[in-house]
């Protein structure tokens, strides 16, 4: 049996004094969160009362002067951990609500993360094939008559003026 708060120990006393300020700090830090749904929230504040509540009885079983075979001492023990079983439950219910909404985000966020990565690389590709359409493009159009001009020139520096002026109509 748990029969911690009953036995009279110091230490359980000292135990249950710093973990009742840790669940307060904990209820504290829950209370104002505004992802919390209204019924997580009603939720939390049920669990909330019954802590205060299971509080003091933790704390008017550690006054009772001769714990140790005490048969009401130890029914009410019975009674405080069925209270905090109760809002371990309660807690557990928001944490497993909260924590499936935390996965459905990360789903849709990971979905939405490839969604981009796609239309990035899309992009990519599109502008890619701009590119080297455009190279050809320009490879087609201005290198040719770039290429008569030169042979052109060429023709004419080799003294062939007649090969130069047909290479220059091309041109034009």
């Amino acid at each position: 049996p748990n029969d911690y708060l009953i036995h009279g120990d110091p230490k359980a006393r000292a135990e249950f004094r710093a973990r009742s300020a840790e669940v307060e700090r904990n209820f504290d830090t829950l209370a104002p969160m505004t992802a919390m749904s209204a019924a997580q929230h009603q939720t939390l504040a049920t669990a909330r009362r019954d802590w205060e509540h299971a509080r003091e009885m933790g704390q008017a079983m550690l006054k009772i002067t001769a714990p140790i075979g005490n048969r009401a001492a130890a029914a009410r023990m019975e009674e405080f951990d069925q209270l905090v079983s109760s809002i371990i439950a309660q807690l557990d219910a928001i944490h497993d609500v909260a924590h499936s909404e935390t996965e459905d985000s990360h789903a849709i966020l990971h979905d939405l993360k490839l969604e981009v990565t796609t239309a990035v690389l899309v992009f990519l590709a599109i502008g890619l094939a701009i590119a080297i359409g455009g190279i050809f493009l320009l490879n087609r159009l201005l290198f040719p008559p770039l290429q008569d001009l030169s042979r052109g020139m060429r023709l004419f520096s080799e003294g062939q003026h007649a090969m130069a002026e047909a290479s220059r109509h091309a041109f034009q």
